[in-house]
């Protein structure tokens, strides 16, 4: 999984199952690799973050071993949400329920 925006890394957990990041514009942005996956306990996971650490659009964020997931019996849907929605104008998704590609544009954020 790599940084849908540019920012800084501001919540990692130890199951490594997701991490947050804050846009030098004040955008807070979640990553959230799975259903239920908190309960692996980190099996699976890999994170090439830490918190506090500075990352651009497009670098590599952690990795996910989602057949380990699947095998878990845990669905690999993976969220990017804008936790932070209230402080904006408007928070959209053009791509919500598709399969995007890293470069993708999966939200729009108006101020």
């Amino acid at each position: 999984m790599v940084a849908p925006v540019a920012g800084e890394v501001v919540v990692t957990v130890d199951s490594g199952h997701a991490i947050g990041l804050k846009t030098d514009d004040g955008v807070e942005v979640l990553v959230h690799v799975g259903i239920d996956t908190v309960n692996m306990e980190g099996k699976g996971f890999t994170q090439h973050v830490s918190k506090g650490q500075r990352v651009q659009a497009g670098d590599l964020l952690l990795e996910a071993d989602l057949p380990a997931i699947e095998e878990a019996g845990h669905s690999t849907t993976t969220a990017v949400l804008v936790t932070n929605s209230a402080n904006h104008k408007a928070v959209t998704s053009p791509a919500t329920g598709n399969t995007v590609d890293a470069g993708d544009t999966v939200i729009v954020v108006s101020k």
